[in-house]
């Protein structure tokens, strides 16, 4: 009836993902579901390419109740209705490439005080974000993370309650219109290619942490006077 499929992933809890990706238009996830004739299982994980490719989706509904959202979730999700998602304070993994390509995506929100902890490959890489808050528990966002968001503008991370302490290479690569970064005081280290093609990037806070910075981090910044070191 919802268009989904669960699956047992645990004696009281459920994974989901769409029945038929090429016609779900409303992904309304429900934070509780029967199995088996059972009532009350947890919906706690979305699946592996669960909604992958699903052009005609516009509306996505994640409960208070997921906590991980697994590789290609939602990638290639380009339909022009699907413009926000908002995340629960439960979730605590966004896999890889699970936005990956949502163009029409420009805004994705996890509600605060919030459980997440990592971001990863390309997991927004190509979407058509154009701001994102880092809560301050993340403590890892992968390679290429949100690299070609071509409308991507800000990046906000509360750099005294800020727990990241790793990015991968290329995280913001080619994000031309990304104008200021900061870094929270456990990251030490800036990858290769970071911001590389970074060009309306003018200001990177850094606060003390930085020991290193990468090959070609900053490349083609033009608009950024110094390459942020502690």
């Amino acid at each position: 009836e919802l268009g989904l499929t669960f699956s047992k992933v645990s004696d009281t809890e459920l994974s989901v993902w769409a029945t038929d990706p090429a016609t779900i238009e409303v992904a309304a996830i429900p934070a509780t579901h029967p199995f088996g004739g059972v009532d009350g299982f947890a919906v706690t994980v979305i699946e592996q390419d669960a909604f992958k490719d699903a052009k005609n989706l516009c509306s996505v509904t994640v409960p208070e109740s997921v906590r991980e959202i697994r590789s290609g979730a939602f990638a290639g999700c380009d339909n022009a209705d699907l413009a926000s998602i908002a995340l629960p304070s439960t979730l605590q993994s966004i896999g890889a490439r699970a936005f990956q390509g949502c163009t029409a995506l420009a805004g994705a929100t996890v509600a605060e005080p919030g459980a997440l902890q990592t971001i990863g490959d390309s997991a927004f890489e190509g979407s058509g974000l154009r701001a994102f808050q880092i809560p301050s528990s993340v403590t890892a966002i992968g390679a290429w993370a949100f690299a070609n968001c071509a409308e991507l503008a800000s990046v906000n991370l509360d750099v005294g309650e800020s727990q990241l302490t790793s990015c991968g290479a290329s995280c913001y690569e080619g994000c031309v219109k990304l104008k200021a970064l900061a870094f929270s005081k456990y990251l030490a280290a800036i990858p290769d290619s970071f911001a590389k093609g970074c060009a309306s990037l003018t200001t990177v806070y850094s606060n003390g942490a930085v020991a290193t910075v990468g090959a070609s981090a900053f490349e083609g910044c033009s608009q950024l006077k110094e390459a942020p070191l502690s």
